[in-house]
């Protein structure tokens, strides 16, 4: 009784005891350990090109969605408080400081990014507001006044200050209407000004709702929305006559405005109004006609960073920046989660699961079986009302509590299933008993159950945690339950079941704790596991989409199954390889378009599924709004919101359809030569002009990016190097590419940005660079090494030459000489000699002047020789076969010896050395002088010719022959062979069947080149 008592108590508790909505905004928020310049903000802008620009107090920040950029004092800013910041049309981006207005240059040095302009002196100087009006002009709020810049080109621009009479020269907001005319809000009123002069003065005393007015908006009505610093906002209904405006009605902290001081107003582009106060934030939800404006507020306890909110604005993807006070800036994602904690009504916010009753209210299931009913802006809570017995209530996630089709609830413990009758709301199974509670006695294999399902005949599933019977069916028409064999002895290598689905057959998936799936058809159980293509690890989730196919959540991976209805479905796994975060997968659901969400370790991947694959990714994570945690569970509801639970809270989805987007946008945003930087502008450049590098300088570093802020949009890059790369380069997320070591030649880098969706850049941003080769590979540099290389062969030639004609001429002197002198002289030593032999008679004399004539003869005989080998015209292998002719008749005649000289006849002339033609010659005589005095022979032979790059020459001779190995030691055998051998030939002697022969080859190769090339020697 206590413990009931206890439990019914428990339940006011839960239900009852969060007085305020405290509803999770999908806030991601930036301070300065993001790079922000400070957390002290005023002001934000989006320009052109998609960066946002954070005023501050501490300098201006630039963001691209990666990176935050300050400016300072060090770039040129006059301090490092920035008021506001205005783009006008011209492209020229403006920041109001408190020490003058200054106009951005991003092409400018590090140190001159900004130049100064004054509109006066003193407080003249302290830029409050900033507006561009339709016709250009720029309208510059003070607080010593109002200042006009006609010509915003002008070098220096030109201030004119705008004399309106007893206006507040404190400027605090500006406001040009539909109708031309300016809005002034000052610290003590609000003025409407015309091009005529016209002027109107408003203050509360006309029914606003205070004098100082901070911020203006013109809504799509044409109505003037005026914030006050007092008491909230006031509605003015606006025409073009410059009277009394109609104060239409006032929004104030008892219409729900979270404080009285309004700071900031924006209409979105979905017609709400966000109010930012420093008492949080404000939503006005437009109603029906007739029907005013639903309000609601947000605080920190709602996710915001803080509640002091200074601005507002809405970007391009449609998300909402919110600038603080201390805080930094808080983006609220468009299109991203909505996430739910324990002030929101839940008792917990470790999610088990999620339920729909028959009228379509969701519930979710949370830790210790508690139930919370979801009624669009709370959660009301229920613990069911268990016997005291039941202590375990279980550890089974996701499938464990339902409503079937017949309004009955079931709900799973550790110690039995719990059978609820009919019940109206849910509040009732806080005070009802169960109708059962079913165990083994009744038919339970196990007690523990871990899973629920009913099927289409509504039969319920039972998934139990005993691997001796893991499931049981109850079957409705019976009211028994029953086993199935297979899955009882399936269990051994697949566990226990862990999840369940229904095909469109009517066939009963159901997936196991270490991994496979199988199917139940017809009292028959298929199973399919890795060898069929599904991935190991725990089975966590299976769903049927809209299409019929079959989706399985596992440890290790996402599987799909196009046809489950098939005897062998094929099945596909994907995994981080294809593009998914994480590859342990824990749940899976469904938008009405066809996309599939699934629940991995890192957060939610959406899929756009087609039978190519699983199509392009959207990652999803806490920066979305999602709550933290492992996402175990996943459900749609009859709205089509999409519901997933963490271990850490629980977050909502409300899918749309995909808007066409445009092409991601890419800029080069720094460009570094050999580790120096080369000047780009700081907003980037789609093109780098054509630049020329030193040699040498063949290492560049590259970075680029792109701008997005969509939901889950992770932008990645490919780039290639024309003429070095064939293709684009894989998508990558990095932001900077680095070539080492370029060979010299002309390139062209490019890049482009590729969206989620696979959109890419329509143009890609690009950088053109040469590296010249260095200086002794330029075309100029080879052809003046060639000319000089030329020239210095020539000269060498003329040279070598030179002092071969010199050499050839004294070698002719000395033959002349020799010839002449020598030769004459010992001529005349022979004439005289034969004269006094003639004229004497007998004696020694006579014998000793004999002796003076032969040995002048033979002298005669070898300078014949040295002048012949010396002569360079007989520098011929036909001089030398001539000179052998005739010396061998003139050696062989006088002794009566037959001479048969053969010379093969030689295509052309060959030239020989003087080295040569003498060795040959010498060895020629010392074979023929051998023949004389040792054959006895009556005839010699001789044989001479080249062929084949060879010189041969054969003697030989009919005479007695002889024994080499027995021929008597001499110099002469000696003296052939080693001339033979300094001649790279070879030298054979050896008797003949009648005779003697010598035999000798000499290579012709190095020898018979052309003059002009041995001259050189090459």
């Amino acid at each position: 009784m206590t413990n009931r008592l206890g439990r019914r108590c428990a339940f006011i508790v839960l239900g009852f005891s969060a007085g305020l909505q405290a509803r999770q905004l999908p806030v991601r928020i930036y301070t300065t350990a993001d790079g922000l310049a400070s957390n002290q903000v005023g002001h934000i802008l989006q320009d052109s090109r998609g960066f946002l620009w954070f005023s501050t107090v501490e300098g201006l920040s630039r963001f691209d969605g990666y990176r935050f950029v300050t400016y300072g004092p060090p770039h040129g800013l006059p301090n490092r408080r920035v008021t506001m910041t205005l783009e006008s049309r011209g492209g020229n981006l403006w920041a109001g400081t408190t020490g003058g207005l200054c106009r951005f240059h991003p092409e400018g040095a590090a140190h001159a990014k900004f130049s100064l302009h004054r509109p006066g002196d003193g407080d003249a100087s302290w830029i409050t507001v900033l507006l561009q009006a339709r016709d250009g002009t720029i309208y510059v709020g003070t607080k010593a006044g109002l200042y006009r810049l006609a010509e915003e080109w002008a070098q220096p621009p030109r201030f004119e200050r705008m004399e309106i009479p007893d206006m507040d020269p404190f400027v605090t907001a500006l406001l040009e209407d539909r109708y031309g005319a300016l809005w002034i809000g000052t610290r003590g009123e609000l003025t409407r000004w015309q091009r005529d002069g016209r002027r109107g003065r408003f203050t509360a005393a006309d029914g606003l709702l205070g004098n100082t007015v901070p911020s203006l908006l013109e809504d799509r009505e044409g109505k003037i929305w005026v914030a006050s610093y007092e008491g909230g906002v006031a509605l003015l209904r606006n025409s073009a006559a410059a009277g009394r405006p109609v104060v239409e009605r006032v929004y104030t902290t008892r219409d729900g405005i979270a404080s009285p001081r309004v700071e900031a107003i924006s209409q979105l582009r979905d017609g709400r109004f966000w109010l930012g106060t420093n008492g949080g934030l404000t939503e006005l939800l437009p109603q029906a006609a007739g029907l005013p404006p639903a309000l609601e507020s947000f605080t920190a306890g709602n996710g915001l960073a803080e509640n002091g909110i200074t601005s507002l604005a809405e970007d391009r993807e449609g998300n909402v920046w919110i600038a603080t006070e201390s805080s930094g800036v808080m983006k609220i994602a468009r299109s991203g989660f909505t996430s739910y904690t324990e002030r929101d009504g839940l008792p917990n916010t470790r999610i088990r699961g999620f339920s729909e009753d028959r009228a379509g209210g969701l519930h979710v299931i949370t830790h210790q079986i508690r139930i919370s009913r979801f009624d669009g802006r709370r959660f009301t809570t229920v613990l069911p009302n268990l016997p005291e017995g039941i202590a375990n209530l279980g550890w089974g996630w996701t499938q464990t509590t339902f409503q079937d089709h017949a309004g009955e609830w079931w709900v799973a413990t550790g110690q039995g299933l719990a059978r609820y009758p009919r019940a109206p709301r849910l509040e009732a199974l806080a005070r009802q008993r169960p109708a059962a509670i079913y165990t083994t006695r009744d038919g339970l294999a196990d007690n523990n159950v871990f899973r629920l399902f009913e099927d289409s005949r509504g039969d319920i599933w039972i998934g139990l945690d005993e691997y001796r019977g893991p499931l049981s069916r109850w079957e409705r028409s019976t009211g028994s339950f029953h086993r199935i064999p297979e899955v009882d002895a399936l269990s051994a290598k697949a566990g226990v079941p862990t999840a369940f689905c229904e095909d469109r057959n009517g066939d009963v998936w159901m997936g196991f704790y270490y991994g496979g799936v199988a199917r139940y058809r017809g009292g028959r159980l298929t199973y399919f596991g890795e060898d069929h293509g599904v991935p190991l690890g725990v089975v966590s989730a299976l769903y049927l989409d809209p299409g019929g196919r079959l989706w399985i959540a596992a440890g290790r991976g996402l599987a799909r199954a196009d046809t489950p209805q098939t005897a062998q479905p094929a099945f596909t796994t994907y995994t981080t390889e294809q593009g998914l975060s994480g590859n342990a997968c824990s749940c899976i659901t469904g938008d009405r378009w066809g996309r599939i969400y699934v629940g991995t370790s890192r957060g939610v991947d959406r899929l756009n599924p087609s039978p190519a694959g699983i199509g392009q990714i959207k990652h999803y994570t806490t920066a979305d709004g999602l709550a933290r945690g492992q996402c175990t569970a996943a459900h749609r509801d009859r709205r089509g919101w999409l519901w997933f639970g963490t271990l850490q809270g629980l977050s909502v989805l409300a899918p749309e359809p995909d808007r066409p987007r445009p092409p991601p946008p890419i800029w080069i945003g720094g460009l570094r030569v050999a580790g120096a930087p080369r000047p780009v502008s700081d907003l980037g450049q789609t093109e780098v002009p054509s630049l020329v590098l030193a040699a040498g300088q063949n290492h560049l570093e590259i970075d680029f990016f792109g701008v997005s802020f969509f939901a889950g949009e992770n932008l990645r890059y490919q780039y290639r190097l024309e003429d070095a790369d064939t293709d684009w380069r894989p998508p990558t997320e990095q932001r900077t590419v680095n070539y080492a070591s370029l060979s010299p030649g002309s390139y062209r880098f490019q890049v482009r940005a590729v969206g989620n969706d696979g959109v890419v850049s329509s143009r890609p941003a690009t950088v053109a660079f040469r590296i010249p080769p260095p200086v002794w590979r330029r075309a100029w540099f080879l052809a003046l090494a060639a000319i000089a290389f030329a020239a210095l062969v020539y000269a060498a030639h003329r040279y070598r030459v030179g002092q071969l004609v010199a050499i050839e001429r004294v070698r002719t002197r000395i033959a002349s000489d020799l010839h002449d002198d020598i030769g004459s002289s010992l001529s005349r030593i022979a004439l005289l000699s034969e004269v006094v032999q003639r004229g004497w008679d007998g004696g020694s004399r006579n014998g000793s002047l004999a002796k003076i004539a032969a040995i002048s003869r033979e002298t005669v005989r070898s300078m014949s020789d040295i002048v012949w080998a010396i002569d360079p015209e007989q520098d011929t292998l036909s001089a030398l076969i001539h000179r052998m002719r005739r010396f061998a008749g003139d050696l062989l005649a006088p002794s009566d010896i037959e001479l048969r000289f053969r010379a093969a006849p030689v295509a052309g002339e060959i030239g020989l050395d003087a080295d040569l033609r003498r060795q040959v010659f010498l060895i020629f005589k010392e074979a023929l002088h051998n023949a004389l005095r040792h054959s006895g022979a009556a005839a010699v032979e001789v044989e001479i010719g080249a062929s084949g790059g060879w010189l041969t020459l054969l003697v030989r001779d009919h005479g007695r022959g002889f024994d080499p190995a027995s021929a008597p030691a001499g110099q002469g055998l000696a003296s052939m062979r080693r001339r033979a051998q300094d001649l790279g030939g070879a030298l054979e002697i050896g008797p003949e069947a009648a005779g003697a022969s010598v035999r000798l080859a000499i290579p012709l190769a190095h020898r018979s080149a052309p003059r002009w090339r041995r001259l050189l020697h090459l």
